[in-house]
């Protein structure tokens, strides 16, 4: 046998945390690119710039510099963590959050609530049969008690979960087809203080299911579900100014096995729109795991400080559509998208 063997070996300073997995194909990147920029670590065609923007946002991450702005907050998980399931409940109802700040206080709610619900959770030493490929099951016992938890303390969406149906994407597409439009629906959606959709989830299987196909579609269907919703924002802000319309968001999340992903579109100033991953957590089903708790409350924390900064974005928008304040024709949002 003449047959040669071939194995590439990379060396010590080979980046090999920079490989992701890609959830989107090169191809669907390079057909997108016209009109979303797919700003995430596993698209090769971003510039160098770009990239080392994208180390920060990781980098910051890990720093959990969000959570730091809350520390009361951050001082609560960090002692709670350290508890043993069985006093975790007594311990977090009995801990004192000494601040002042009304947001630190409602992020200390949050957190008490999800790690009540994990203890009962974990608590448990049976599980039902076929539990660990059910989106479903995921979703119910994992996912929407943390969200609702942060909904309900925070006051900055309200949710529905399980096969929503999706108004701003019908409303949109409308105007592009003839045919009536094929109704979409979402795992959950969550609404602002205004009861407009801003917030997608999507659940891409069970815990243990690893299915390529599902996740690539189901984040090309935030993409799709983001940017109907932000379409619906510059119909409702028409006369608005485009400077302003450029700082709106919406915010999508999604689960591939047991990773949280949050992220956001937004339009660029080439008016483009952007879709970027925040952030990213493991999301913890066993007291074993509850250290990965620090990043689901950094995830947590940045979507709060994004969601207060769209309340005031939102009124802005609002105040420049009923005139009070005035925007020059040629800024008007009708004018430029």
């Amino acid at each position: 046998n003449n047959k040669k063997m071939i194995i590439s070996f990379p060396s010590a300073r080979h980046n090999a945390y920079d490989i992701e997995r890609s959830r989107l194909s090169l191809d669907t990147i390079m057909s997108l690119s016209q009109i979303v920029i797919v700003y995430t670590s596993y698209n090769p065609t971003l510039s160098t710039h770009d990239q080392l923007e994208i180390r920060k946002v990781e980098d910051d991450e890990a720093d959990f510099v969000t959570l730091k702005q809350f520390s009361c907050a951050h001082s609560l998980i960090h002692h709670v963590l350290e508890q043993s399931l069985e006093t975790l409940p007594a311990w977090l109802w009995s801990y004192k959050c000494d601040t002042d700040s009304v947001q630190d206080h409602q992020l200390c709610q949050t957190f008490r609530f999800v790690l009540t619900d994990f203890s009962n959770i974990c608590s448990g030493t049976r599980t039902a049969p076929g539990s660990d490929i059910s989106e479903r099951t995921f979703l119910v016992d994992h996912v929407a008690p943390i969200f609702k938890a942060f909904g309900k303390q925070t006051d900055l969406l309200v949710f529905n979960w399980g096969e929503v149906q999706l108004k701003q994407q019908s409303r949109i597409m409308a105007t592009f087809r003839a045919n009536p439009v094929q109704l979409r629906f979402a795992d959950g959606l969550g609404y602002d203080f205004k009861g407009n959709e801003r917030l997608v989830a999507e659940i891409s299987g069970g815990s243990e299911v690893d299915n390529d196909m599902h996740a690539a579609d189901d984040t090309l269907k935030i993409i799709h579900s983001l940017i109907c919703i932000l379409k619906a924002d510059a119909l409702a802000h028409d006369k608005s100014s485009i400077v302003t319309f450029k700082r709106l968001k919406a915010f999508g999340i999604q689960t591939v096995r047991t990773t949280l992903i949050l992220s956001e579109v937004y339009i660029d100033d080439d008016l483009k729109f952007v879709y970027k991953e925040s952030r990213k957590a493991v999301v913890p089903r066993s007291q074993d795991q509850r250290y990965k708790w620090l990043a689901m409350v950094e995830l947590l924390a940045y979507l709060k400080i994004n969601l207060e900064e769209q309340k005031t974005v939102l009124s802005m928008l609002q105040d420049e559509q009923d005139g009070k304040q005035q925007v020059h024709s040629i800024n008007r949002v009708r004018s430029v998208l």
